[in-house]
């Protein structure tokens, strides 16, 4: 009987482990990863850094303008670093920023290549928009920098907080004019968001802290050759108690200058730009201009690329990266420190 009862244990035995093997051997094949994944997201069996990253592609709004020549030092900076861990980092751009097909080709052109990730700096919010269903379509992660696109793909936007540049804006011109007078701004075209941003932001702040300023109007040149310039000339002629301009672009404060000069109230009408160059630091030191309202560039171009090679990695990154901001005054660019490293990164400490 002993006997018997021990032979049926065994077999028992033998057969539990015939099962537990059999069993195993299933269990050790992980389940295969969702065929959809987010942009810049692994399937959860790779670790950070674990994926290996061959191409990141840079596409610029355009090549032309100091502001994009800092865009351009930033990104430099940037495929140095990438090669020094082995990945290619290759950057282009339009020639003008109102060639939106040029730049729609070099998006089509970069997802053909199975590039890793993308840093795009939109020309049209609309057109970029519409050309990230391609890159859904191969998960390729993409990262924007200085304006956002019209979709859901792109996982981080690097920019300056526009808004921000316009309430600085609105603060600098305020205190240029005392808290009194008309004033306007000059911009390039509200259809852009981060363009109308700027307005909004710099009539918001005034009408809040300097109630005894009087809006004359915020006009958009919609890049109508001359608008500006013959807005601010109209602007100066009807209005002889006009007080101060702000000027939303790089390219708006040269006409609106031209447009003070001629009418002799250089020093009188009080002049704000956004966004700065070195001729627009002399202005500066020689009282033609209150103060220039400054983004980092440099750092917008460095931290995009850089950026959008962590997102082609798996990794997590912020959906939103402030490249940084500030008002540049006589005063500021001596004893502001944060002011001081962003013209240092621009180049423009000792301009």
């Amino acid at each position: 009987m002993k006997k018997t009862i021990s032979i049926v244990l065994a077999l028992l035995l033998v057969a539990m482990l015939f099962v537990s093997c059999s069993k195993g051997g299933d269990d050790s094949k992980p389940e295969g990863p969702s065929s959809i994944v987010g942009p810049g997201q692994t399937s959860g069996n790779e670790g950070d850094g674990d994926k290996e990253v061959s191409e990141v592609a840079v596409i610029l709004q355009t090549y032309n303008g100091s502001f994009w020549s800092d865009v351009m030092r930033g990104v430099d900076k940037a495929i140095d670093e990438l090669a020094e861990k082995g990945v290619k980092c290759t950057f282009n751009g339009p020639d003008d920023s109102t060639n939106l097909q040029a730049q729609i080709e070099m998006i089509e052109a970069a997802v053909a290549r199975d590039v890793d990730a993308l840093a795009v700096a939109p020309a049209d919010s609309a057109a970029v928009g519409g050309a990230m269903g391609i890159c859904q379509d191969k998960n390729i992660p993409v990262v924007l920098f200085d304006c956002s696109a019209d979709s859901d793909w792109p996982v981080c936007l690097v920019s300056s907080d526009n808004y921000k540049l316009g309430l600085l804006a609105g603060e600098a011109l305020g205190k240029a004019m005392d808290g009194k007078g008309m004033w306007a701004m000059v911009n390039w075209n509200d259809g852009v968001i981060t363009n109308g941003q700027r307005s909004w932001g710099a009539r918001d702040y005034i009408q809040e802290n300097f109630p005894d300023m009087e809006l004359y109007q915020l006009f958009f040149t919609y890049s109508v050759t001359d608008a500006d310039l013959t807005f601010a000339r109209d602007t100066l002629t009807a209005k002889k108690d006009f007080g101060g301009f702000i000027t939303g672009c790089e390219g708006n404060l040269a006409p609106v200058l031209s447009a003070v000069q001629e009418a002799g109230r250089v020093g009188e009408v009080k002049l704000v730009a956004i966004d700065i160059t070195p001729v627009s630091i002399e202005y500066i030191k020689d009282g033609t201009v209150a103060a220039v309202v400054t983004q980092n560039p440099f750092n917008m171009g460095y931290t995009g690329t850089m950026t959008a090679y962590k997102a082609a990695l798996g990794e997590e990154v912020p959906e939103f990266i402030d490249s940084g901001s500030a008002i540049v005054d006589k005063d500021s660019m001596e004893n502001n420190e944060e002011t001081r490293a962003i013209l240092k990164d621009l180049q423009l400490l000792d301009a």
